[in-house]
């Protein structure tokens, strides 16, 4: 029998196991391929390549509560009504993620 449990390739690739992995994995590949992100495009490109329909808000928790992803920055953005707020800036701590999964970068 083969392992039920993964949901996409990242999974598998970085070690990613837990609540929430396949988002954690999608996030994780996102962030290898486009460096730093803020979590409105990490947000845009989880909409668009999945049906979990989350908002930044709880990606943001899910990101915030795991030691494999790090704050880098804050960026001021302005939305479309004329406002303004600030977005946290995401990357991957590749040391935690090695200590925590066994993902070493080919």
């Amino acid at each position: 029998m083969g392992n039920n449990n993964i949901i996409c390739k990242g999974m598998k690739k970085y070690g990613i196991t837990g609540r929430r992995s396949h988002i954690k994995a999608r996030v994780v590949d996102y962030l290898f391929k486009n460096g730093p992100s803020t979590s409105d495009m990490i947000a845009n490109h989880l909409s668009d390549t999945t049906r979990w329909g989350g908002s930044t808000g709880s990606l943001s928790l899910i990101l915030r509560r795991d030691n494999i992803f790090s704050s880098n920055d804050k960026v001021k953005i302005k939305s479309i009504d004329g406002g303004t707020y600030w977005s946290v800036v995401w990357d991957v701590n590749k040391e935690n993620l090695y200590k925590k999964h066994g993902y070493k970068e080919g």
